[in-house]
């Protein structure tokens, strides 16, 4: 009778304990806890937009780049793609995020002269190496943003999980620009 009743309460642990065990696996995979940081710089408000959009939609935390730059108007355009052709750094305010506390940043920028804006470019290199995994978005008003995620993943020296342009048209078109925010959130969450 003892004998029988050891093998029972062996058994009812074992039972117990790979319960256990399960429910904590269980809990891991219908809980994620990925954090996400959208960064981004916006001139125009475009970028901000999108941005603001993605942060929303994901529960992620955001912070701007602020750039000590004055670039409003013609001459405002002009310098920022000057700086852009010629890859040259702007001078930001130091960022407030720790970007290595992040699963994922969300790296946003305007094209600016077929690349990166300034001060995008002064935040990758400010911070080479302390992202864990990236994803990148850019807005256009026309130029090409081939070189754009190119850039981006040599000066952040990571691989972009995802990467969507939107262009002026997409902005101003509600299915088009719907369209490839889910396109991309999906993209992120693979």
């Amino acid at each position: 009778m003892n004998r029988m009743l050891r093998f029972f309460s062996m058994v009812l642990m074992t039972v117990f304990l790979l319960a256990g065990l399960l429910a904590n696996e269980a809990d891991k995979k219908v809980t994620p806890t990925n954090k996400i940081l959208v960064v981004y710089y916006s001139r125009t408000g475009n970028t901000e937009r999108v941005a603001k959009d993605l942060a929303s939609r994901l529960g992620a935390d955001s912070e701007k780049i602020i750039d000590t730059n004055k670039r409003t108007g013609f001459f405002g355009f002009m310098t920022s793609g000057k700086e852009s052709v010629q890859k040259t750094p702007a001078h930001i305010r130091p960022m407030k995020s720790d970007f290595s506390a992040y699963d994922l940043v969300l790296i946003g920028t305007p094209v600016w002269a077929g690349d990166i804006s300034s001060p995008v470019r002064a935040m990758l290199m400010e911070h080479k190496g302390s992202f864990k995994d990236i994803a990148v978005f850019a807005t256009s008003g026309g130029d090409d943003p081939k070189n754009v995620l190119k850039t981006i993943e040599e000066l952040a020296q990571r691989t972009a999980k995802a990467f969507v342009d939107f262009s002026r048209k997409d902005l101003q078109d509600k299915t088009a620009y719907e369209s490839k925010i889910k396109l991309f959130i999906s993209q992120i969450r693979e």
